[in-house]
């Protein structure tokens, strides 16, 4: 698992304002 994974996830439980954020990082993640 690498970073992006890792942050996707606590991204993801944050709410869609950090999910997008982490989206516009790691766009080959798909949430």
């Amino acid at each position: 698992m690498h970073p992006g994974e890792e942050a996707g996830s606590r991204g993801h439980k944050g709410g869609s304002l950090q999910k997008e954020k982490m989206q516009g990082l790691m766009p080959t993640i798909d949430f």
